[in-house]
């Protein structure tokens, strides 16, 4: 067994892309490109919830003609899938944080194990995502979130992970 050094999810969504598609340039490009459109929106999302419309129009603009964006849209690797998720992960956070609905703990978990699952490299935004959330409920006072809430979060994301912990992959 050898050890590989990216998770599997890509992979899998890109056999199944192939599958549907075969195996040339639409089949190996579909899921980046799909997940780079989405993104831009997902930006448009975060930017709306964060701020207004107007700074939100202006980070989907900024991300839509993003060259590095725009080059993960074309490429075959699993990094728009990676934008795509972790952008997911940071809007459902952010929903979290102002009301604690099942459906955004749902894709928080959902879309930060599938994450973790598509590219360990992505493995900060959990980090960057718990400062903010110590900052939140230090400073900014606009959530009622507890710490015990954040930290069930961070378990369930990690009890995800199990699978690729047995397998060696992590």
């Amino acid at each position: 067994v050898i050890p590989q050094p990216v998770p599997p999810f890509y992979f899998l969504l890109c056999k199944l892309g192939v599958e549907l598609l075969g195996a040339g340039e639409t089949g190996l490009r579909f899921l980046s490109v799909i997940c780079g459109i989405l993104t831009v929106y997902l930006v448009f999302a975060i930017g709306k919830t964060l701020f207004d419309s107007s700074v939100a129009g202006w980070a989907a603009l900024l991300c839509a003609f993003n060259t590095t964006q725009i080059l993960y849209a074309q490429m075959a690797r699993p990094y728009a899938l990676c934008l795509f998720l972790s952008s997911i992960s940071i809007l459902s956070f952010l929903r979290w944080l102002k009301k604690d609905t099942l459906l955004d703990r749902f894709s928080y978990v959902i879309s930060t194990s599938l994450l973790l699952y598509s590219h360990y490299i992505f493995s900060p935004l959990l980090l960057i995502q718990g400062m903010y959330f110590c900052w939140c409920r230090r400073f900014a006072q606009n959530t009622c979130r507890t710490t015990q809430s954040w930290v069930m979060l961070q378990l369930v994301v990690a009890f995800a992970m199990v699978p690729l912990l047995i397998q060696h992959q992590i």
